[in-house]
């Protein structure tokens, strides 16, 4: 089993923020979406699209991440401190679900792609879908160096000792959540280079993050810890969301399967939106 470990931080000094320093989990996330978007402007330049939007979507996809991931967290994991404490929903600092920036960050694309920038949604969606999966596996790292997904306890040889709650090495052993994603999007995102190598019609690979993610929530998620996570009806509120990626995955499939990919053409028409 691995061995509890910290990682350490490095302060920054000021005269406003005492606290403020730099975390192995804030450095790793923003790799993930330097590397993330970095990658969608090559599959951009490939597909012969403006590799310069994902570097101008970044931004939006930053804030909405943490602002959806916390409210998502706040209204379906933490609703009773909500309650009592309302305020508690401008805690951006506190409690974040990668569920609730998932779906804050496919709403801004929208937003960014159809009305902003009034490109082809469909094209550069689907480059920013293939550059985040792999900038997803350094965004996970980042949640298993923090500790901060704890499952249920468990003697499984990829436990973090000292995981479970109270965290600490003489805490007992726990499943990592935030290392098995990390190791699903990895074998997710070599896939996905695989299959780049042939052309695809735009919003196949919108699809393949909804088939390929949806899948494997639904299932990891019965390993988390029963006394952290709200359950409804014995699901997490991820499951569901995790059975609504099914559906929109095969919807998107379905939907363009006939296109001609983007990859050699021209986008023109209504295939392009």
């Amino acid at each position: 089993m691995i061995p509890w470990f910290e990682t350490p931080s490095i302060p920054i000094p000021n005269p406003w923020f005492p606290d403020l320093a730099v975390h192995a989990f804030g450095l790793l996330v923003a790799l993930g979406f330097w590397c993330g978007t970095w990658l969608a402007g090559v599959k951009c330049k490939r597909d012969g699209l403006d590799p310069e939007i994902p570097y101008q979507l970044v931004g939006w996809l930053i804030v909405s991440t943490f602002v959806g991931g916390h409210v998502f967290h706040a209204v379906f994991y933490d609703t009773e401190r909500l309650l009592a404490d309302p305020a508690y929903i401008f805690q951006l600092y506190d409690g974040l679900s990668s569920t609730g920036g998932l779906v804050s960050s496919v709403l801004v694309t929208i937003i960014f792609f159809k009305f902003v920038k009034k490109v082809p949604y469909f094209a550069y969606a689907d480059a920013v879908a293939w550059g985040l999966m792999t900038g997803w596996v350094l965004g996970r790292l980042g949640c298993f160096v923090a500790h901060d997904h704890p499952g249920a306890e468990t003697d499984f040889f990829l436990g973090v000792q000292g995981m479970c709650p109270p965290q600490g090495p003489g805490a007992a052993t726990c499943h990592d959540m935030g290392l098995y994603e990390a190791m699903f999007a990895m074998v997710a995102a070599t896939a996905f280079h695989i299959l780049d190598r042939k052309p695809r019609h735009p919003g196949f690979f919108i699809a393949m993050i909804c088939l390929f993610y949806g899948p494997y929530r639904f299932l990891s998620d019965f390993l988390r810890h029963q006394e952290l996570d709200e359950r409804y009806f014995g699901l997490t509120p991820a499951q569901y969301f995790a059975l609504g990626l099914i559906v929109l995955g095969s919807g998107v499939l379905y939907f363009t399967r006939g296109w001609a990919p983007i990859r050699g053409s021209t986008i023109t028409g209504p295939k392009a939106d």
